[in-house]
Order: C-alpha cells, then structure tokens, then sequence
C-alpha cells in the first residue's frame, strides 16, 4: 500500500489525499491537493519527470501549499523500495540534532546505552523529506552537505562513516536565496540544492483548485459527522473564490469544518464567515 490514496470523483479533478490513517500527522499541514488548475497540473507532471532521479528536490511555498503531499508524490513515483520519512527541522533538538538526524552509537555521549540510525538511517533506500531545511543550524547544513556529497553518515561516536542511500527532498516557506544573503543559510548547502528548486504556488494562484478541494473537504467532514454534505451555493463558491487564502489548504479545510458545525437549515453562507472576502481580492 502507498503512503497516501488517490480518490479520483465523478466529473472531479484527480485528489491527492492523506489516508485517515496518517491525518493527525503533525507534519501534515495540507491533507489534500487537487489537480484541476492548469498550474498544479504543470508542477504536478514536472514533479513526475523528477521522482526517477536521485538528485535532491527543493519544494518552496507558503505553509499550508502541501509540500509534503508532492513530496510523497515523489516518493512513491521515484520507484525506490525504502520508507519515506518526514521531519520537520524546527523539531530537532538544538543540543542532540546531529545524533537525532545521522545516528549514535552506544555510549556516544552520557546517558545512551543503545545505538540509533537517525533519520538518514530509516530512510536508508527510501526519501528523506527535511521540511523548512532553513531552521537547521548552521552546523548541521554543513554536516547535511558532507553527506549529500559523500553518501554517507558519520554517526556520533564512530569513527567510521556509514554509506547511506537516501533521497533528499526539502521543504521551505522563505526564499533560501535571500536566506543565504542573510547569512542564514549556507551558501555551499544552497549551491547543492538550487538546481533541484520547485517553487508551489500559493492556493490564490491556481483557483480552479479550489472548488474541487472545498467540496472534497465538505464531503470528508460531513462523513465524519455522519451527515449529508451540504451543496455549495453560487454564493457560497464566489466567496470561496473571492478570498486570498493566506492559510493556503490548510486554511481552506478549517474554515469548510467550521462551517460545517455551525450550519443552519440556510447553509453554509460562507458569505459571513468571510465577510471581507470581496475587498481583499
């Protein structure tokens, strides 16, 4: 079975969807893409040209653009047999990262006993997904370029480094560019990973998706429910149409959920929920 489902509807664009199993993921922001816009169609094939290839990919885009949903469209395409790991660096710990990302042996420093393979470890013939790469300190975007040029680890405490096949994919919500004119990115780490830069466009960018994912949101929510999913209203679409969507996807989904618990025998009239739809188009 695949990490995630394709539910291709009746006289609907083809969904990309997080199984139920795996929606309380915390790296999960999107839990649905849909493919109906020109410009997700154009990233989506461009995107399945690239999953064969062991180079790293860098998808740049707002929170909420489901990133990591086309990094597992990735994986699942690349044809490699091992797992897809995902972690958001934000996460890591600031005093154990490197033992976290590259693994330990016993007793590399106090209070192991046991080894761990790290992240790159799990991720051994698989891809690995590093979401908002730019929170990674400076340390260890030098060690994780070591590793992109070399094919291996060094685990903390060994001497001898580890060959490790794993396919990078990243993610980011800032421009790494002017992050390395910042100084807060390595210019190095950048110079591997910029011809592998897939921007996503924000949800505002491609409207033809939106209808289709507000429905498949309504219809998901509503199962859960146990009710009937409501029928979006002309006006309810022009206002789903009208918003700018800063949230993106993710957005998206709470505000149909939101909507969905407090309907009366009206609708939805997602008109009032986004009053100001119409003014900040």
């Amino acid at each position: 079975m695949t990490d995630y489902d394709f539910a291709m509807p009746t006289l609907s664009p083809d969904l990309l969807i997080v199984p139920a199993d795996q929606q309380s993921a915390l790296t999960i922001r999107a839990k649905a893409l849909a493919f109906a816009d020109p410009r997700s169609r154009e990233l989506l094939e461009y995107l399945d040209e690239r999953a064969p290839q062991p180079h790293p990919v860098v998808l740049v885009g707002e929170w909420g653009t489901g990133r990591e949903l086309l990094a597992r469209r990735l994986h699942e395409r690349s044809g490699r047999t091992g797992l897809f790991s995902s972690l958001n660096c934000a996460a890591l710990s600031r005093r154990h990262g490197a033992a976290e990302l590259f693994g330990y042996v016993p007793r590399a420093y106090a209070g192991t006993s046991g080894s761990r393979v790290g992240w790159f470890g799990t991720a051994h013939g698989g891809s690995l997904y590093l979401d908002e790469i730019a929170d990674l300190p400076g340390e260890l975007q030098e060690e994780l370029l070591d590793v992109l040029l070399d094919g291996s680890i060094l685990r903390l405490g060994s001497s001898v480094r580890t060959p490790v096949d794993v396919r990078l994919i990243a993610g980011s919500s800032v421009d790494l560019a002017r992050a390395v004119e910042a100084g807060n990115f390595s210019a190095r780490l950048w110079a591997l990973l910029a011809p592998g830069l897939v921007p996503v466009p924000p949800l505002r960018e491609r409207p033809a998706d939106l209808l289709p994912l507000a429905r498949h949101f309504l219809q998901q929510h509503a199962d859960r429910l146990d009710r009937r999913a409501p029928e979006l209203t002309t006006e309810d679409e022009t206002a789903l149409l009208a918003y700018p969507w800063p949230g993106n996807v993710r957005e998206l989904e709470q505000v149909l959920h939101t909507a969905l618990l407090t309907a009366s025998t009206s609708g939805l009239q997602l008109g009032k929920l986004l009053p100001w739809s119409s003014k900040t188009r």
